[in-house]
């Protein structure tokens, strides 16, 4: 009867093990069942900014909406907008201004973007000159030379 208890021990565990496994790679898989797959091009890094979307797929939002989102992360040398027009992500995440910049120099119906939501309502893009200058507008920038980053001067300038 001794070695009854040790074999038994064995067994649940091999079982629990097994259990483990099959719900890692078979329920997974199960549980996507009609569901529609979106990828989701961010336009960082992992971090803070994101946190929303991160929580909304942790807490099942996105998966009780019939979707499974995987996320692409960005960093410096990627472009979201590039990555939804030629198939690569459903939906990218993108300032304003990449978006109006884009729109306005890529108008090929084969190309077609549309902004479906804003993350901020107000733009957080800043402009600043030296006081002397007197510029206090948009309009007195014309004609006047700028220093852009270089994600900017990819997307802008």
């Amino acid at each position: 009867m001794t070695r009854f208890w040790p074999i038994l021990a064995l067994i649940v565990i091999v079982f629990a093990v097994g259990a483990i496994v099959y719900s890692l790679y078979v329920d997974e898989d199960a549980s996507l069942a009609g569901r529609d797959r979106v990828v989701f091009q961010l336009q960082w890094t992992p971090q803070s900014q994101f946190v929303g979307f991160y929580v909304a797929k942790a807490k099942g939002f996105f998966a009780e909406e019939g979707l499974t989102v995987d996320f692409l992360h960005g960093g410096p040398d990627v472009d979201p907008i590039k990555n939804v027009t030629n198939g690569e992500a459903q939906i990218g995440l993108a300032t304003a201004d990449q978006v109006l910049v884009w729109t306005d120099q890529n108008s090929s119906p084969q190309q077609d973007l549309k902004a479906i939501g804003t993350v901020f309502n107000k733009s957080i893009a800043g402009f600043m000159s030296r006081k002397s200058l007197g510029i206090s507008t948009p309009e007195q920038l014309r004609g006047k030379k700028l220093v852009c980053s270089h994600l900017m001067i990819q997307n802008i300038c």
